[in-house]
């Protein structure tokens, strides 16, 4: 969500319903938390952010660092199939611990 949007939708709360929200859900996205986390006071708002995004970011910059660094490709190194088995193991490892 834009930051504007998230902005104006955690202000009207105290305004139109008398309340404070306490959690901002988010899918990474750092600006629209960067624009309410202080609202209310500081650091008044917490983040909280879906599982299922973790993974995918470290498989985008693994693959992204396998393509700028040449040496860490190849056979019995960072291979496709092996960045999609961490993936994997992060998402179970989340799903544990949460």
């Amino acid at each position: 969500m834009e930051p504007l949007g998230v902005y104006r939708i955690f202000e009207r709360s105290v305004e139109m319903r008398k309340l404070q929200y306490a959690n901002f859900f988010g899918d990474g996205d750092s600006k629209g938390y960067a624009s309410v986390k202080d609202i209310y006071g500081k650091n008044t708002v917490a983040k909280y952010e879906c599982i299922g995004h973790i993974p995918k970011r470290v498989g985008t910059k693994l693959r992204k660092l396998k393509s700028k660094r040449k040496d860490l490709g190849g056979r019995g190194k960072l291979t496709g199939a092996f960045i999609d088995k961490l993936q994997n193991y992060t998402m179970a490892l989340l799903s544990v611990t949460m």
